[in-house]
């Protein structure tokens, strides 16, 4: 196994308690542990930025904005913000380690433990996807089964660790490897068996497209802009014209019910919108998940606590104000793309993220860092300096 050096040390050190695996929230003192570990990760990395007068980026800010008025949408609706203090540190320590990878031009190093940390988790997931149970603990309900989560929530890691995986195979090899490869087969595999259908779909069109990414053309159709077009298109229909009886033949095929009941939660989630249009909900309370209220019922049907829809979802949690500031960040991350003098390497992260919103058509989850671990490894690619590697 190749050296750690004292740079990947620190990578791994500061990295993995932010990227704590679904099994250790269920192992209580381990659970504790890496949240003492992530608080004093987030204040080492908060002393370094301070005391170095490290300067963030403009994508950094407007994610930090974006983080706030979540957060005030979240208090005015809950009235508490424990839990979602533990969400935005956790984004923010992340978005902290991303402008130090910039100052000290880290990135090689940054992706090769990535990498390291990607085929760990993949194996890892794929061995309790096979004994249908977690490690070293028993499963309470039935999403605890996994090592990274259960179906889709498993799904967004995953495409996130594989998009910078193959990028790390591109951008310090010049090709995919056949390690990378049978990792991705691992991966497709974990959602294949429990026969997640979306989670499986968004998998094989993701492996599909890097296998052609040397073909300009389909990369081109498969942009992260014909993406959300897509995606817009395909919620409205089913959310506003009600169109979701012409997809029944085809989910039909599957032995899966319609959308699964996204036909009943994406117009209920306008709805709940409608109510509060500015600032949203920021997270629901469990009241408006369970309550039924005689005029307008359930927020959300009573069957669930999000959108099950990245449009939806961000419209719902923060309104229109968080909508412009999200959709800001969103876009000043891929800026000056096509500036960019390594262009395979980022066209690879942008494929996982194109593939990460069409699975995001039926289900997203605003505080999951892997959306974010994603961006920042598009944002870094911009200013990564043209190196060999060490």
């Amino acid at each position: 196994m190749e050296k750690i050096n004292k740079t990947r040390f620190l990578i791994y050190l500061i990295m993995l308690p932010y990227l704590k695996p679904y099994n250790i929230s269920i192992i209580p003192w381990l659970d504790s542990l890496y949240k003492l570990w992530k608080a004093i990760s987030t204040m080492v990395l908060i002393v370094y930025v301070v005391k170095r007068k490290i300067d963030l980026t403009r994508t950094t800010k407007l994610c930090f904005v974006f983080l706030i008025i979540w957060s005030i949408s979240f208090y005015l609706n809950n009235g508490n913000l424990t839990n979602q203090l533990q969400i935005a540190l956790s984004i923010i320590g992340l978005y902290l380690f991303s402008n130090y990878i910039r100052k000290t031009n880290i990135y090689n190093e940054f992706l090769a433990v990535m990498y390291n940390i990607a085929a760990t988790y993949i194996l890892l997931h794929f061995i309790t996807v096979i004994q249908n149970k977690p490690l070293f603990v028993e499963p309470v309900v039935e999403w605890e089964r996994y090592f990274l989560g259960y179906e889709n929530y498993a799904a967004f890691i995953i495409l996130s660790l594989c998009g910078i995986m193959f990028c790390h195979d591109i951008k310090l090899y010049k090709h995919f490897r056949y390690r990378t490869w049978i990792l991705g087969i691992c991966a497709l595999m974990s959602f294949v068996i429990p026969f997640s259908v979306s989670a499986m779909v968004s998998f094989i069109i993701f492996l599909c497209v890097i296998a052609l990414s040397h073909h300009p053309k389909i990369v081109k159709i498969f942009s992260v802009k014909n993406v959300i077009i897509i995606s817009f298109l395909f919620t409205v229909a089913i959310a506003i014209f009600r169109l979701d009886k012409l997809f029944y033949k085809i989910t039909a095929i599957f032995g899966k019910p319609a959308l699964q009941y996204r036909e009943i939660i994406w117009p209920r989630s306008i709805a709940a919108f409608k109510l509060r249009w500015i600032i949203g909900y920021g997270g629901l309370t469990n009241r408006q998940i369970t309550e039924y209220h005689p005029i307008s019922g359930y927020l959300l049907g009573g069957m669930t606590d999000h959108a099950h829809n990245f449009l939806l979802e961000i419209l719902l949690m923060t309104g229109i104000i968080g909508v412009v500031i999200f959709w800001i960040y969103f876009c000043s991350t891929l800026k000056m793309i096509k500036e960019i003098k390594d262009k395979k390497c980022v066209q690879i992260l942008l494929i996982s993220m194109s593939t990460y919103l069409l699975c995001g058509v039926f289900d997203f989850y605003l505080g999951l860092i892997y959306f974010y671990l994603l961006m920042i490894a598009i944002e870094n690619a911009k200013y990564e300096k043209d190196r060999e590697v060490i």
